[in-house]
């Protein structure tokens, strides 16, 4: 309270400037602002893409993602908290790659001691750890201290690589095919076969702009940070928000269940515990530096059978089998990034708006096919949205029978 007060003195805000921060800590009630695990995982996440699709750490600097530009910048404390974050992650790379820009781009005394003496740490910790593994330099840093890092067939794949033989591409083909369904005769599928091994498809046109649209709405207010399967629910490998959708979630959806079913010539649709086809609808939402990393999506078969029962999978779900196949609804397209990437086949699919990828998971045998491990690539520049249907094996065991050879 301002008893006999000089108004000249200057030393009590003025009125405007107490609705102003009275208008901020309102806001503040109502806003949801980052959180320290944002701010770690917006570091580490700016690292992967940096390390993935090979960009200049002075063009992030300066806001510039390959060709587009940004009115983003990042600070010296800004790269130091890279650093650190990836020297605390174990990426050795990243963080020798961050300090050292850190340290050239600072002229200030304490500022170059810090990251010295950041800089020793991880190059301690790199050489004490070094086995010549890709996730370490090539050569221990006192060996070197200007080395390129590896580059890993799964981050090549990513930037649009590929490593398929010729002999693996012979045979392949693009088609029009009614499938067999006479509802498919006037709007037959176009699509093209993508690998023999894993057996995998690309199809085109399989979802409309509404149907699109529809999916999107549903999940929207469903939306939660995915996990994984494994005990650590929530962690770096996997970034991204997830909805499931059952089949009334939308009067359009068992339509598109029809569809896949019709496409694929196997049994989709949802069911009770026990004698399920397919499982809900998984919907995924990707901003910018959202991934999965590579992974094969199966429930138990990764297991020696004694073991089926240690996983995360009732017995339920061992009773209707695994993960046969996935399809791979593409919800929207993507500026830079966001492929699907099979390392071991060789092969990445870029992401194209009402298409879907379609492969299988496990051999005609039942056994699992390494070769379908596959990642999504981190985005770029965009936003990546898909929609995941698995197909599950029992109630499929003869709409693909087992082949004369015991190890297809």
């Amino acid at each position: 309270m301002k008893i006999n007060c000089r108004s000249s003195c200057h030393l009590c805000p003025p009125p405007e400037l107490l609705a102003i921060v009275e208008r901020v800590r309102e806001a503040e009630k109502s806003t949801l602002l980052p959180t320290g695990d944002d701010l770690r995982g917006t570091a580490i996440a700016i690292a992967r893409l940096r390390r993935i699709y090979r960009l200049a750490i002075t063009d992030l600097v300066d806001g510039r993602l390959l060709d587009a530009v940004t009115s983003a910048r990042l600070t010296i404390y800004d790269c130091l908290m890279i650093a650190d974050e990836s020297f605390k992650a174990k990426d050795f790379t990243s963080a020798w790659l961050w300090s050292r820009y850190a340290w050239t781009a600072t002229t200030h005394p304490e500022m170059k001691a810090y990251v010295s003496r950041l800089m020793a740490a991880v190059s301690k910790e790199h050489d004490d750890t070094w086995n010549g593994e890709t996730d370490h330099f090539p050569a221990r840093l006192s060996e070197g201290q200007s080395q390129v890092p590896h580059d890993i067939t799964y981050d090549r794949l990513c930037r649009g690589e590929h490593f398929m033989s010729e002999e693996e591409g012979t045979g392949l083909r693009c088609r029009v095919s009614a499938m067999g369904q006479p509802h498919l005769v006037l709007q037959p599928v176009k699509y093209e076969q993508l690998h023999f091994d894993p057996e995998m498809y690309l199809f085109y046109d399989v979802l409309s702009d509404s149907e699109i649209q529809a999916i999107k709405d549903s999940a929207l207010s469903k939306l939660f940070r995915s996990g994984t399967l494994a005990p650590e629910v929530y962690s770096d490998i996997r970034v991204s928000q997830t909805a499931w959708l059952t089949n009334a979630s939308h009067p359009l959806l068992p339509g598109i269940c029809r569809r896949i079913s019709a496409i694929t010539g196997l049994n989709v649709f949802e069911g009770p515990d026990g004698s399920r086809a397919g499982e809900d609808l998984q919907v995924l939402s990707y901003g910018v530096g959202g991934h999965y990393i590579y992974h094969v999506d199966v429930l138990f078969k990764n297991l020696p059978e004694d073991q089926w029962h240690e996983t995360t999978a009732g017995a339920h779900v061992i009773q209707d089998g695994d993960r046969m196949a996935t399809w791979m609804f593409y919800l929207s397209d993507v500026e830079r990034g966001g492929r699907t990437a099979f390392p071991k086949a060789g092969i990445s699919v870029p992401p194209v708006k009402g298409a879907a990828v379609m492969w299988f998971n496990l051999k005609k045998n039942g056994d699992v096919n390494p070769r379908a491990e596959h990642g999504g690539c981190p985005v770029l520049l965009g936003h990546k949205w898909v929609a995941n249907k698995w197909i599950r094996e029992h109630a499929n065991f003869l709409k693909r029978p087992c082949s004369i050879q015991p190890f297809e």
